[in-house]
């Protein structure tokens, strides 16, 4: 056997294994590294959105300023607590009477008693007192109050009765006209309300005086228990 020329043949197969293996290798190879570019294509592709399907991301809220207000118009007044005007306080109660007029007692309060009356020719109590005073005196108010009654009595002429509060009433007859002094009035002690006129029919022969009475709570007293 020419072992020169099996060495040759089998140099040839070596060679020629080699080379095969080699192109073998390089498109193993060559497949495998197109395998992993088109692998990693692809999940370049899967993993990097494109530009349409580009993350959204919410942009943040601006919260506005508010708005500036001017020429604002005031505020409507509140109302206002009403004060509510006191009472006045009641007076306090009459407990003394002035003289209405000057001049002398002529006849005296009699309560129950029955006295003889120079005019009408009887027996008969006296409610008052009589105070002897020339026509056209003048007659004032015994105490503060308000003129309740201007009347004229068929007995006792031309009346006038004060209201003084807390029950106390004053009477003055045998004036001289109804029209000196209105209802409603209201007086001080010592106002003049009117002048002595000799009206007292029931009275007349006694001559010109005043004839007064005091009345607590619709019961007469004798006024000279009043009167300083």
């Amino acid at each position: 056997m020419n072992i020169k020329r099996v060495l040759t043949s089998r140099g040839f197969y070596i060679i020629l294994f080699a080379v095969v293996t080699i192109i073998g290798t390089s498109v193993v190879i060559r497949n495998m590294s197109r395998s992993v570019m088109d692998r990693m294509n692809t999940i370049i592709e899967e993993d990097i959105p494109t530009f349409g399907e580009m993350v959204h991301v919410e942009e943040p809220v601006l919260i506005p300023e508010p708005p500036v207000v001017t020429n604002v118009a005031p505020p409507p007044a509140q109302p206002q607590a009403v004060a509510v005007a006191a009472e006045p306080a009641a007076p306090p109660p009459v407990t003394t009477l002035r003289k209405p007029v000057d001049g002398e007692i002529i006849n005296q309060f009699s309560g129950d008693e029955l006295v003889f009356s120079n005019t009408m020719r009887d027996w008969r109590v006296h409610r008052g007192i009589d105070i002897d005073a020339p026509l056209g005196a003048q007659v004032r108010a015994a105490a503060g109050g308000v003129v309740e009654q201007v009347y004229v009595d068929d007995m006792l002429g031309v009346v006038v009765v004060i209201g003084h509060g807390n029950g106390l009433h004053t009477l003055y007859a045998s004036l001289q006209s109804e029209e000196f002094i209105a209802v409603g009035t209201r007086v001080q002690a010592g106002d003049i309300i009117g002048g002595i006129g000799g009206t007292a029919i029931s009275e007349i022969a006694d001559g010109p005086h005043l004839h007064f009475e005091v009345h607590r709570n619709g019961v007469q007293i004798d006024p000279l228990s009043m009167i300083e």
